[in-house]
């Protein structure tokens, strides 16, 4: 016997209107949930690498650089001291009797005032290099704790500061700063309010806003570096004259022609130092320059598969600062 199952003469007919709207539906759901993990999720940490690494670059030229600008003072103070012997008392140091640890120049030297030159350029670019590093962990999203972040952005600011301060020390008063940039925090109170709304909800535009916040501290770190780079230059300058003419003087004097020679390849040699370290000069200024308009542009291209061509500049300069380095190590 067969049982019918009546049940089913009173199944509802699905409408082609019912499975279009239905499928309508569905479409629309997938489209808000596309946009709404557009906002949250796609962000690109590649041109914050790249960003980082150029100006990674950029640090070995500068202190290819700045070494090379403390040899020649301190080789030009030695050329001094040994046409005058009382040059000797300028690094003689005086110690105070009562605090063994405070002590002084008798008469401080250029060369030192280079060191100090370089060791404070060297200190505001450990910084911001820590910056461009802090970059790449939130935009990566390695961050996820508010804490962790205070945590560094804080450390990162004081020690931007001292860097700030020494730079000003370096400079011998020719860099004036104001009340304003005295206190350089590489982290601004409006970018660190950013960057802690997009560790929570990883939003784009809140990230870009960070970006957005923190371009005047990027104008004035540019600012500064480049104004130590012209005291450094003049360093150069000065020195070359005052060894350019010790060379001339001992080649007038020499009266072999073995002599003679030598002090001309001598001269030839010490041009070609200077050459290269003017042509560093003016690869750094360029490479300082590039900093903020390559930092705004990381805003851009957050969202972005390509890294603007600012950045791109920023690396291929870079990239020229490391050549001219392994040039003078030659």
């Amino acid at each position: 016997m067969v049982i019918k199952n009546e049940s089913l003469k009173w199944a509802p007919k699905t409408s082609k209107f019912c499975v279009l709207a239905r499928f309508s539906l569905a479409l629309i759901l997938m489209a808000v949930l596309i946009g709404f993990g557009g906002c949250a999720g796609n962000v690109k940490p590649k041109p914050f690498e790249e960003y980082s690494e150029s100006f990674q670059k950029m640090r070995t030229g500068a202190d290819a650089l700045m070494e090379l600008d403390y040899q020649l003072a301190r080789q030009g103070f030695v050329d001094q001291a040994l046409r005058n012997a009382m040059k000797v008392d300028d690094v003689s140091l005086t110690i105070d009797a009562k605090w063994p640890h405070k002590w002084q120049y008798n008469n401080e030297p250029l060369f030192v005032k280079v060191r100090k030159a370089q060791k404070a350029l060297e200190h505001l670019n450990s910084q911001f290099a820590k910056y461009t590093g802090l970059l790449i962990q939130i935009s990566g999203g390695e961050i996820v704790d508010q804490k962790r972040f205070d945590k560094l952005a804080a450390d990162l600011n004081k020690n931007s500061k001292s860097a700030v301060q020494a730079l000003s020390q370096a400079g011998g008063g020719k860099i004036s700063l104001a009340a304003s940039e005295q206190g350089l925090a590489l982290f601004s109170a409006a970018a660190a309010t950013a960057a802690k709304a997009y560790i929570d909800n990883k939003r784009k535009e809140e990230l870009q806003k960070t970006i957005t916040e923190n371009q005047p501290v990027v104008d004035l770190f540019s600012k500064l570096a480049k104004q130590l780079i012209v005291i450094t230059g003049k360093n150069l300058k000065k020195e070359y004259a005052s060894r350019q003419a010790v060379i001339a003087s001992k080649f007038a004097s020499a009266t072999k022609q073995a002599d003679k020679e030598k002090w001309v390849v001598a001269l030839i040699d010490f041009n070609n130092q200077i050459t290269d370290g003017l042509d560093a000069l003016k690869a750094l200024n360029k490479s300082y320059g590039l900093l903020p308009e390559s930092h705004k542009a990381l805003g851009e291209s957050i969202d972005k598969d390509f890294i603007a061509t600012t950045i791109r500049e920023l690396n291929d300069s870079g990239k020229n600062l490391n050549r001219l380095y392994r040039d003078l190590r030659k």
